[in-house]
């Protein structure tokens, strides 16, 4: 039984939660609307040395390094330290025990409301080379989805990067059908939103069968607050999607209802290959739900669609096989290939420590012959099945070469209903104790939403783009390619542009919105793809005519020669967004030398 609130305690209630909420809300928007005028304000005072202190700068710096750099040290983590706990006041007094739909939309209004400008963000860094260089190429081949299949990968210079995922061809009918590239980012990011709200929502839903209405809400405010989440929301990538339909997935299984989850696994799957995880759960799941039924043809049904699922997922697999013809991997695949990728990672080793505890208190269970029944099991399906989950994504990802950040959000829904089920139930840890402790790590994401206290510093280098994706950090590096594009399209673009590969293709594809003319464009440090060029032979004219770009000029130690850019060569623009920055120079001295070695390699 609740207790009930008299009338004092709710007026006493009333009396600091408005005023709370008001407060927190305006401080936000002072932080949204002045910020950048009080940066600006200091710097036109020369008062460098204030800006060094707080951007932690060694030397004065350009305007836009203080702007960027400010915003990630203070401003940023500030605005959603203020965002987060007045939307986390507002759903703890409303929300707590609404529907999954209305905390849903809540969610989804959260992000319209506190981060509007993310609407119209292109896409970023790896999706600009890999699903919507797809998307393009379909929209500009009458969404030829076959044919797609048959192209080279991207490595050999080729446009398939994801064999046979759905996604490239959803994104394609939006591109094509949709008026312009800003309504397509638009369109993309509601969806992300949407999903992404979603994803949360359902998560308190899978909570409440262990937990009441605060622990729930709590334990998906967790998952909101983490700041790989916050970065996928606001991307518009395949990740969301990803983890969507797998959670979907998950959630339809303990309601035991199998056709959705079915449905929900081989679209995750569909989206990309991982997806594989929530297949596999929907199989083990399907014997373990057919044992309960006593007539044959229901187990019948429940056992085919867990063996479909499988066999759809091989599949899949097999047509990979098929249509890449042994042909290089993006991201090389073999037996524990990826095993040193596991280990150091913090996630990995809190779930072998609950996973130990829990198998020797289940052997504990065993000796003592206590009740193991289906009953049991069944009482527990949440905790089984997501930590069967959370096995299957560290086996699965010990197999490759590489791991991005965004790869751990499949992860995260799962590892944290076996934490919080764990911390309950195996360390009897009280609901009152647990709310603190979730509270304090809500509170301590929140405070890392723009990667502190991330110590490992990522350059401004071509592969910079996919390790921040762990965190808001990553917003400096686009806005520095949104600003590269726009002076690009405005000062060069009657010139040949040689750059690295993303910024190569996010000027190349207009359809994208980073620029909105057609340009010539040649990528150098990759094989070209899509109508791309390569780097040609230096002469007269390619030095009068050609502008290239560069990210970092310090030397790499495996070139035994500065490069990309050459002291010869002739640096006409430098471009600062927080401490990410980018040039545009005249010559390609070193990328001409580099280009002869290859050539010769050859």
């Amino acid at each position: 039984m609740r207790r009930k609130i008299s009338r004092q305690e709710g007026s006493l209630s009333n009396k600091f939660f408005f005023p709370g909420v008001i407060s927190l809300v305006f401080f936000y928007y002072s932080f949204y609307f002045w910020a950048e005028f009080f940066i600006k304000y200091f710097f036109d005072q020369g008062r460098f040395d204030l800006l060094n202190v707080w951007s932690g700068a060694l030397q004065n710096y350009p305007l836009d390094y203080y702007l960027g750099q400010i915003e990630n040290r203070f401003f940023g983590p500030g605005k959603m330290i203020l965002s987060g706990g007045a939307f986390m006041a507002i759903a703890w007094r409303y929300l707590k025990t609404r529907s999954l739909w209305m905390y849903m939309l809540a969610v989804f209004l959260y992000f319209l409301v506190t981060r509007p400008e993310v609407l119209m963000y292109p896409p970023f860094g790896e999706s600009v080379t890999a699903p919507y260089a797809e998307a393009v190429w379909l929209v500009r081949n009458s969404l030829n989805y076959f044919e797609l299949q048959q192209q080279l990968p991207k490595t050999l210079g080729g446009m398939l990067y994801y064999p046979f995922s759905i996604y490239s061809f959803l994104a394609a009918v939006f591109l094509k059908f949709l008026p312009g590239a800003i309504v397509f980012n638009l369109t993309m990011h509601v969806i992300t939103f949407l999903m992404s709200a979603s994803i949360v929502a359902v998560l308190r839903e899978i909570l409440r069968q262990y937990f009441n209405d605060e622990i729930a809400l709590l334990g998906s405010f967790l998952l909101l607050s983490l700041p790989i989440y916050q970065c996928m929301t606001e991307m518009i990538n395949m990740e969301m999607s990803l983890v969507f339909f797998a959670v979907f997935s998950f959630y339809y299984l303990i309601k035991n209802r199998m056709i959705q989850a079915f449905v929900f696994a081989v679209l995750s799957m569909l989206i990309k290959l991982p997806g594989a995880i929530a297949c596999g759960a929907v199989f083990i799941y399907s014997f373990f739900l057919a044992a309960q039924k006593n007539i044959k043809s229901e187990r019948i049904k429940i056992v085919f669609l867990g063996v479909l699922a499988v066999l759809l997922t091989g599949g899949k697999l097999v047509l990979r096989l098929i249509f890449r013809q042994g042909q290089t991997k993006q991201n090389t695949i073999n037996f524990l290939n990826g095993l040193s990728n596991i280990i150091i990672m913090p996630e990995f080793w809190m779930f072998c420590a609950i996973s130990i505890i829990f198998f020797l208190q289940f052997i504990v269970k065993l000796l003592r012959k206590e009740n193991l029944s289906k009953e049991v099991l069944r009482k527990h399906t949440v905790l089984w099945l997501s930590w069967f989950m959370s096995l299957v994504w560290f086996g699965l990802y010990a197999n490759f070469s590489v791991m991005g950040p965004r790869y751990k959000l499949l992860l995260y829904p799962f590892l944290i209903i076996v934490l919080t089920v764990c911390l309950h139930r195996l360390f009897l840890i009280k609901k009152n104790v647990l709310k603190v402790i979730f509270s304090v790590m809500i509170l301590w994401n929140l405070i890392g939403s723009f990667g502190w206290p991330t110590t490992d510093y990522v350059a401004s280098g071509v592969y910079g783009f996919n390790s921040l994706e762990r965190s808001l950090e990553y917003r400096n590096m686009l806005k520095l390619q949104i600003k590269l594009s726009a002076l690009i399209e405005e000062k060069y673009s009657d010139f040949i542009i040689g750059a690295p590969h993303v910024i190569a293709q996010a000027l190349h594809f207009k359809e994208l919105g980073y620029v909105s003319k057609e340009m010539e464009v040649v990528v150098y440090g990759m094989n070209p793809t899509h109508g791309l060029r390569p780097v040609p032979p230096m002469t007269t004219y390619t030095l009068l005519n050609m502008r290239w770009i560069a990210f970092d000029t310090s030397s790499n130690p495996r070139i035994p020669f500065p490069y990309p850019m050459d002291p010869k060569d002739v640096v006409l623009d430098h471009l600062w967004v927080g401490d990410r920055h980018i040039y545009i120079f005249q010559g390609g001295f070193a990328i001409e030398k580099m280009r002869e070695i290859i050539s010769r390699m050859d």
